[in-house]
């Protein structure tokens, strides 16, 4: 079990496997390191976490659960469980506030706390939301392969990427969700090719047995038998770095595409929440970067004021 304290070289705002990578990178730089996790992870909903080597079909709750015991051999390493409330600059120093459990001072603040799905309102959907209807088929489409899939798609943009799902199946259809979609030719063609059929009435509920995808009932009543779906949400930052009014690119954090850092000094962003979409294992890797980066400007400046402090600060 590692000591509790409230100043660190660098702060961590989030616990998943950007933020727990970073906190290992930082720690073996030794450099001292406070993880605070609110404990609400993006893919809460989710019953494994794929393509993650050495972790494939592990449960997301578990790959954290290993990251924290593998970082409690460090005992620069501590952990907060508590939502950060804001941070601000106090001289050289941040202070990240934690509510009632008090505040932290920090040298460096990462930012790791992902993004937050806008999800459809159908009813059942949320329910569904990372086993049966999910983003990435590179995640979750290999354990419904040769199955019946949908795509929900209520305008053009991002509709030629039904076809690379016939890498999973050959049977596909296209909701619309009563939109009506004016199709280029071209892509119609290609589409019509394929065999993609379309489905433009409204989506009424999702239909499961036993928390097990079945269908997708449209306007009518009609059940339309599916297996997976999968559906691309619009997404935007977690509530903490849009308070603070960090600049955006795109919808995500803008950040120095070298030392990760934003428009507030000392204060570094990484994983989902710079680049979106980000798959677990990409985003331990862009964590691990940022904590490159944060470790090597922490010695350098230590290094140039004469200090050459280390460890707890």
């Amino acid at each position: 079990m590692t000591e509790s304290f409230d100043r660190a070289d660098v702060v961590i705002v989030g616990g998943g496997p950007a933020g727990l990578a970073a906190a290992l990178l930082l720690a073996r730089g030794n450099k001292s390191v406070i993880v605070c996790d609110a404990g609400t992870p993006r893919n809460v909903r989710a019953t494994h976490v794929h393509g993650y080597l050495g972790a494939d079909g592990l449960a997301p709750s578990e790959l954290r659960a290993r990251g924290r015991a593998e970082l409690a051999r460090y005992p620069s390493v501590s952990f907060r469980d508590a939502r950060v409330q804001g941070i601000d600059r106090r001289g050289a120093e941040l202070v990240v506030a934690l509510g009632k459990a008090g505040e932290l001072v920090a040298r460096r603040v990462l930012l790791a706390t992902g993004i937050a799905d806008s999800l459809s309102k159908t009813p059942g959907f949320a329910e569904q939301w990372g086993r049966g209807i999910f983003d990435c088929p590179y995640c979750h489409g290999y354990e419904h392969r040769d199955q019946p899939w949908g795509f929900v798609a209520p305008k053009v943009a991002g509709l030629r990427t039904v076809l690379t799902y016939f890498a999973w199946t050959r049977d596909m259809i296209v909701f619309t969700d009563g939109f009506s979609l004016e199709i280029p030719a071209d892509l119609k063609r290609e589409l019509d090719t394929a065999r993609v059929r379309f489905e433009p009435r409204k989506m009424i509920r999702i239909v499961a047995e036993a928390d097990v995808l079945t269908g997708i009932e449209v306007e009518g009543g009609e059940i339309v038998p599916r297996s997976a779906l999968v559906y691309h949400p619009a997404a935007r930052p977690s509530e903490l770095p849009l308070m603070m009014g960090l600049t955006q690119d795109g919808g995500f954090l803008k950040v120095d595409s070298r030392t990760h850092e934003t428009n507030m000094r000392g204060v570094h962003a990484c994983g989902d929440l710079v680049a979106g979409g980000m798959k677990a294992l990409l985003s331990a890797a862009d964590g691990m970067s940022a904590a490159q980066a944060i470790a090597e400007s922490l010695t350098l400046e230590d290094a140039l004021s004469g200090s050459f402090a280390s460890g707890i600060v």
